[in-house]
């Protein structure tokens, strides 16, 4: 599919790693051609071996599985096993290790949308497809892989390789090859949602020749097969083609036919890995006839080609037998040749090396006096602000000091005021209570008189009721007198 070239955004760790990028940018600026896509010639030399067969150095690898490279952050990526390796694409030197703890990964890929680029890793134990920010997971320092990712999907049973459906919009889809259960998934790029299963013998290596056409690499048969869209737009197969060269025994490897399957737009080759073989197949897209078969070592996996230099990556796993059993772990890198024109730009690369060694010193000088200058200039406002700083501090512990004697005579006339209102309200109350006292005092004299006055009355009321009485008692004795005395003279006394 159609990219538009990368945003240059360049990872680096020190001065000469810098200075390496820049002379590789103006080497580019002066030779135009530089910039416009090539593909993979077939008459080629290896230029580049990644790692040197010893495990346990940090730069070297376990077993390589997938290559990919990043323009954006000028990187190349390379799966081994539970971490991926990160290396500089133009020094070629180790940047870091990124860690897939408790994952088996084996393929990748890059999504490039605008300035964003986003990767997909599958793993094969557990069966995981993961997508990241390409710049956070390159940034990234020992974070636990899940939370680095956007989103993963789990649902897969032996995911392989990933390849890309770019469509409008950015409404991208995401093809995995599934050989276990012959299924190629098709999900969405946003989401991770699967929006279609598409049938497939054992899919390994996928590539798209077009937005309407891809190419599938069998796993287990010599055969790629090609899908296109029919009337309802869905992919189905139309076509296959053999690639395996009949002139050539196989090494006796046993295990998969395919490995990494891509299609080279610019010379319309289509290249695929034959693993069984050790060797790499270059067909012709027009025809599919067989052009060129070349070694890639034994165990070769995935590749990549770099369209901006023609470069071929390659992943292999080679194991030779010498005094010890030695198993050298490398990815070998190849790009065309051609031994005069490589001549004429060394020396033309020698003198504008020259060159912008004698513009980058000047530069370095300019850049030194400016630098010199802006410190300067940084001192002094520096100054001039700090001595703004002290004036302003200064003001503001004036300001303070003034302010806490305000608040400190307020305080002290408040509670002088608070006092004297504490004292009038005391004075108040006793009083108060004084009169609450007399009051209380008439109140009992009162009572006391009352009682008093009571208690006349009652002993005067008793008097009386004695008098009355008595009165009346004597009264009744005389009247019983009187009785006496008349009975008495109305009978006399007998002779």
């Amino acid at each position: 599919m159609a990219e538009t070239e990368p945003t240059q955004c360049i990872l680096v760790e020190n001065l000469a790693e810098m200075q390496t990028i820049l002379y590789s940018k103006l080497q580019e600026q002066f030779n135009p051609k530089t910039k416009n896509k090539v593909g993979f010639s077939l008459n080629f030399t290896p230029v580049h071996t990644f790692g040197n067969g010893k495990i346990k150095e940090k730069d070297n690898f376990v077993h390589p599985l997938d290559v990919k490279i990043s323009h954006q952050f000028h990187c190349v990526i390379i799966t081994d096993r539970d971490r991926i390796q990160v290396f500089d694409l133009h020094s070629r030197k180790f940047k870091k290790s990124i860690q897939f703890q408790n994952y088996r990964i084996n393929y990748l890929n890059i999504e490039k949308i605008n300035q964003k680029e986003y990767l997909y890793v599958t793993s094969m134990s557990p069966s995981v497809l993961f997508k990241f920010d390409l710049e956070q997971l390159l940034l990234s320092n020992n974070e636990p892989i899940e939370n680095l990712c956007i989103w993963k999907v789990e649902n897969l049973n032996h995911p392989s390789t990933v390849e890309i459906l770019y469509r409008d919009y950015h409404d991208n889809q995401i093809l995995v090859s599934d050989m276990s259960i012959g299924r190629i998934h098709v999900l969405d790029s946003i989401t991770g949602m699967k929006v279609q299963e598409i049938l497939a013998s054992t899919p390994y290596g996928i590539a798209f020749l077009n937005s309407n056409s891809f190419l599938v690499g069998d796993a287990c048969n010599d055969n790629i097969h090609i899908y296109e869209r029919n009337e309802n737009q869905e992919f189905q197969k139309s076509s296959s083609f053999d690639f395996s060269d009949k002139s050539r025994p196989s090494t006796g490897i046993i295990g998969f036919d395919s490995g990494g399957l891509l299609f080279d737009p610019i010379e319309k080759n289509i290249l695929i890995v034959n693993i069984r073989k050790s060797q790499i197949c270059a067909f012709k897209q027009e025809n599919r006839s067989l052009i060129k078969t070349f070694k890639s070592g034994m165990f070769s996996y995935g590749m990549c080609l770099d369209q901006y230099t023609g470069e071929l990556y390659v992943c292999n796993n080679d194991k030779k037998n010498g005094e010890f059993v030695k198993i050298h772990k490398r990815i070998s890198l190849a790009k065309p040749y051609d031994c005069e024109k490589a001549e004429k730009e060394a020396e033309l690369r020698e003198l504008e090396r020259k060159k912008q060694e004698k513009i980058r010193q000047e530069k370095l000088e300019m850049e030194r006096k400016i630098k010199e200058a802006e410190e300067k200039k940084k001192k002094m406002e520096e100054e001039r602000k700090l001595k703004e700083e002290q004036a302003k501090k200064q003001k503001e512990e004036e300001e303070k000091k003034k302010k806490e004697e305000e608040e400190k005579k307020k305080k002290e006339e408040e509670e002088k005021k608070k006092k004297e209102e504490e004292e009038k309200k005391k004075l108040e109350e006793e009083k108060k209570l004084k009169e609450e006292q007399l009051k209380k005092e008439e109140e009992e004299k009162k009572q006391k008189e009352e009682q008093e006055r009571k208690q006349n009355e009652e002993k005067k009321l008793k008097e009386e009721t004695e008098n009355k009485k008595l009165d009346e008692e004597n009264q009744s004795k005389s009247t019983n007198n009187s009785s006496i005395s008349a009975a008495t003279s109305s009978n006399p006394k007998p002779a």
